[in-house]
């Protein structure tokens, strides 16, 4: 297995330090108050895309949203099997299929034709 690069660690470190902060905040009381099950307020099918963060653009809280996150929002099986999950076994009442200007799929796939 080969070795992670000193970027790949820098990377890492980055990430795994943001973590411990916001760890420190009221995520862990948060994270205690919906241990004990989901009760999502809506699906949101969204881009898998890094810059589209589905709870903050709905001003939501960890657990309010169930969210499904695929490239394009093109469903397959397995995406539509959580929606269909949250949809049956979740007190949802909307599903929100939210799409996104500038997605790197769309466009690569765009200029490749």
């Amino acid at each position: 297995m080969p070795r992670p690069s000193r970027f790949g660690r820098s990377c890492w470190k980055g990430i795994s330090d943001s973590c411990r902060e916001a760890a420190t905040r009221d995520l862990i009381a948060r994270r205690s108050a919906v241990l004990s099950g989901q009760q999502p307020q809506a699906v949101v099918l969204g881009c898998s895309d890094s810059r589209i963060p589905l709870t903050q653009i709905f001003d939501q809280d960890l657990g309010e949203l169930f969210e499904v996150r695929t490239v394009g929002n093109v469903v397959d099986a397995v995406g539509m099997g959580s929606i269909e999950y949250a949809l049956v076994h979740l007190p949802v009442r909307v599903l929100i299929i939210l799409g996104h200007e500038r997605c790197g799929i769309v466009e690569g796939r765009r200029i490749r034709r």
